[in-house]
């Protein structure tokens, strides 16, 4: 997949009649970095293509709720990941850090950062929710493969 362009993230925002501050929320931003996605900057390939199953637009993937009576962004998870779940995430994948890193769009060593203790990086909330339905460990969304 290439690189969103700023008029995509701005259009699925609008499907998704979200406001620039509830889609900052979403991300794990501020708002004027939100702001600054959709006039300037791109926005992160995993935040994108979790932004895209939002929308029922991945190519690959439809999301679900667990509870029927819920959206898939009213099950959305807001915690901080740690370094240990990234790391488990991957070995779950079954992936290595240099592919890992391909995934998410990270350079290698940027990747690797986030899964050692006391760096204190992390990955946003977008960015988590995607990983952990890619991995199956979502505790409230399914993934399902798009037929």
């Amino acid at each position: 997949m290439s690189a969103p362009s700023i008029s995509e993230v701005k259009r699925i925002r609008h499907k998704l009649n979200l406001t620039q501050s509830q889609m900052a929320q979403l991300l794990g931003i501020t708002l004027r970095a939100y702001q600054k996605r959709e006039d300037v900057m791109k926005t992160r390939k995993t935040e994108f293509e979790m932004l895209q199953l939002l929308a029922g637009e991945h190519d690959l993937y439809v999301v679900s709720s667990k509870d029927p009576s819920k959206s898939p962004i009213e099950g959305w998870v807001m915690d901080d990941s740690t370094h240990e779940e990234l790391r488990a995430i991957r070995e779950i994948l079954g992936l290595t850090i240099a592919q890992m890193a391909e995934l998410t769009g990270y350079a290698r060593s940027g990747w690797n950062t986030k899964e050692l203790p006391d760096q204190g990086t992390t990955v946003r909330p977008g960015e988590y929710n995607y990983l952990m339905l890619l991995a199956n460990k979502h505790p409230n969304l399914y993934i399902y493969d798009r037929e």
